[in-house]
């Protein structure tokens, strides 16, 4: 038996099965069980750093070998202001993809630390935090 899932999640997307909208909840996850299929992956590694009280945005772009599979994405932690959104879901090379954006206008600057994690409809999971740093806008 393996563990499947276990994450804290605020905020969620799905892709595939329509926008389902954004939901704020704390929530942990587990589950133990067969793993079928590969796990999705981050493929972005590293998020600009940007501007207080300025549109931020960056794509969030995740990879999952095993074509057919239903993508989701999900955030943990993300500053006050920003959110996923505009997701698609489309095959490349021979893979599932799903791309999200991450945007909003952050009004507090600092140095700010979130997970973003993609999983598919078979309880498989892939994350990777990222740092950005938002400074004051000149």
């Amino acid at each position: 038996m393996k563990k499947l899932l276990s994450f804290f999640a605020i905020g969620v997307l799905f892709s595939g099965f329509g926008f389902l909208g954004l939901k704020n909840f704390s929530q942990k996850v587990e589950a133990t069980g067969e793993v079928l299929g590969n796990a999705p992956t981050v493929l972005t590694q590293s998020l600009p750093n940007g501007w207080t009280n300025r549109p931020y945005i960056a794509t969030i772009r995740t990879r999952d070998v095993d074509v057919g599979d239903k993508l989701g994405m999900i955030a943990s932690g993300l500053p006050e202001g920003m959110s996923l959104s505009n997701c698609s879901q489309f095959v490349l090379s021979n893979s599932e993809r799903l791309h999200c954006d991450l945007s909003g206008v952050v009004a507090e600057p600092g140095t700010y630390t979130f997970k973003i994690g993609v999983f598919d409809d078979k309880g498989n999971f892939g994350s990777q935090v990222y740092t950005i740093n938002l400074e004051p806008a000149p």
